[in-house]
């Protein structure tokens, strides 16, 4: 724990000085006391220094005080005690300038010896150090022990609050509560839940937006929670630069001093390394849920109840589900460059991306990776309709292109009703996505039961006829653009989106009337479809559905 200018203005001589100026620096941490008798000490100055002086050297150069000052505050020193001996009175714009900056100015009285200052602060320093050091022995022996027996959080949490006395929580990355300790129940908590029913898990109220801060923390940091009149101290449980949790002391009566807030720095180390153990539990299941997920989609399971029961035993929810592919769009490109581990740690932040904006394990379940796709199962219960699925799928497409410039496409599946759909689902997940970005390009979604017209086209497009079809009435349309930069099919495209509504037209085109009309009999004359007469602008509309898929 530190000793602030506050706290040094009652040790030792210096509880006879007075503080002139820069009272807004009255907390600056002393962990330095140095004198100075020579003009020009810049290079020697340091931060946390509490610079002792009679001024002498300067005692006549008004601008080199100024410096001082100035120099004092850039290098974040704690403060000047001047006994201003050969100086006479303090100038009032040194005050001013000392209250501006917010760095203390100490007046130190004629009969007072700087050894009466120096030796009772630096002693105090050397003694605050010391308890800093037992202290942190301390819980270091205390921490250890609840590692070495394995009792797990809840432990670490009892311990933790024992040394500080503050309330403890200990979270997993997605702020559900794994255990608690000290002074503060579950009701007095802002929480949401994560399910409905028996063996609810419920996590802190935040928003994504803070919670994407926190994950993005490495020392100690405080956080307001919606609802909640406290602030919470925290430290993200982080090992190779993956955070796996959080250990939060709760300030209710009194904020963590600094050996507290030591002590939650030891204590989140200790949970770290708790939840990497119970990560790797998880990882040995999951590669258990990864090969049945596997054999499932290989169509290798055939005994519905033998499937039934191995989805019971990995904790499946319970249908009806949607299969979704994500697959990053271009992967192949982007990783070029890289190696190994940089493409394994681009994949470990895709799949907590996709997590943490769709849910948790109640949410999406069954989450594989497959070469640069990610495939998973959605619980339509948990997720509570189409549109809240798609919302956080397109969040997550949203994050990744923020954080990595990567985009992504995705495919979802009909409903399923049963385990021995979903190798059907998957089908039907691939067939959407491959859809998807025919007709509207990457980082776009398709449900696969809402694209019934383009997977009929795509199965006519192996014959051949929509092609013939294509290129017999609007080829040489395609051709003229092509050969003069023109915009013929744009313009096609906005009279179909407006149903043949020429102001409207013109206005999506930025193009006046009169060009458009000119624009319409030259399509008129390539391909003899008159855009005037509704059955041909339902050709037309019907043509550039037909068009991706040629």
């Amino acid at each position: 724990m530190s000793i602030t200018v506050a706290e040094a203005l009652r040790i030792g001589a210096l509880r006879q000085c007075k503080l002139l100026a820069g009272a807004s620096g009255i907390n600056n941490v002393v962990k330095f006391v140095d004198s100075m008798e020579v003009p020009d000490i810049t290079p020697w100055l340091k931060s946390n220094e509490l610079l002792v002086t009679t001024g002498y050297s300067i005692r006549d150069d008004h601008d080199a005080l100024v410096r001082l000052i100035e120099n004092l505050k850039q290098v974040d020193a704690a403060g000047l005690a001047i006994k201003p001996r050969f100086m006479g009175s303090i100038p009032d714009d040194i005050i001013q300038l000392a209250d501006e900056l917010g760095l203390p100015l100490i007046v130190i009285p004629g009969e007072v010896p700087f050894i009466q200052i120096t030796h009772p602060l630096m002693k105090a320093i050397a003694n605050r150090q010391t308890s800093s050091l037992e202290f942190s022995e301390t819980v270091h022996k205390a921490l250890t022990m609840v590692e070495l027996e394995g009792n797990g959080c809840e432990d670490i949490a009892k311990t933790l609050h024992a040394l500080i006395g503050n309330a403890i929580l200990i979270t997993d990355r997605h702020l559900r509560v794994l255990t608690m300790a000290g002074p503060v129940s579950i009701s007095d908590l802002p929480l949401e839940s994560t399910d409905e029913g028996p063996g609810t898990e419920r996590r802190l109220r935040m928003g994504k937006g803070k919670l994407a801060g926190m994950l993005r923390a490495y020392g100690t940091e405080t956080v307001r929670i919606d609802g909640c009149p406290w602030d919470f101290w925290y430290r993200p449980a982080r090992a190779k630069e993956r955070v796996y949790g959080f250990v939060f002391a709760v300030e209710q009566e009194k904020a963590p001093k600094d050996l507290e807030l030591i002590a939650l720095e030891h204590a989140t180390t200790t949970a770290t390394l708790e939840l990497l153990k119970q990560e790797l539990i998880r990882e040995q299941l999951k590669m258990v849920e990864y090969d049945f997920f596997t054999e499932l989609l290989l169509g290798n399971i055939t005994d519905q109840q033998e499937a039934h029961q191995r989805t019971k035993m990995l904790g499946w929810p319970q249908p009806p589900w949607s299969l979704v592919v994500m697959d990053v769009d271009d992967f192949s490109s982007y990783i070029a460059d890289l190696g190994e581990s940089a493409i394994r740690r681009i994949k470990d932040q895709i799949r907590d991306i996709i997590v943490d904006e769709t849910g948790d394990e109640k949410t999406i379940f069954a989450l594989m990776g497959k070469s640069d796709s990610f495939i998973f199962l959605f619980s339509a219960k948990a997720m509570k309709g189409r549109r809240r699925m798609d919302e956080s799928i397109e969040a997550a497409i949203a994050r990744l292109l923020k954080e990595t410039n990567l985009s992504m496409s995705v495919g979802i599946s009909g409903q399923i009703d049963d385990v021995m759909e979903i190798p059907e689902g998957h089908k039907q997940a691939q067939l959407a996505l491959k859809i998807t970005r025919l007709v509207r390009g990457a980082g776009s979604i398709g449900h696969y039961d809402q694209l019934s017209l383009e997977r009929a086209l795509l199965d006519l497009s192996d014959s051949g006829a929509l092609k013939q079809y294509h290129e017999e009435t609007l080829g040489k349309v395609v051709e003229y653009d092509s050969a003069n930069n023109g915009q013929l099919i744009k313009t096609i495209e906005a009279l179909v989106n407006s149903a043949g509504n020429r102001s409207q037209a013109s206005k999506a085109l930025y193009i006046h009337r009169n060009t458009l009309a000119y624009r319409i009999k030259q399509i008129r004359k390539l391909s003899g479809l008159n855009l005037s007469n509704p059955a041909d602008l339902v050709t037309v509309a019907m043509l550039l559905k037909v068009r991706p898929f040629i």
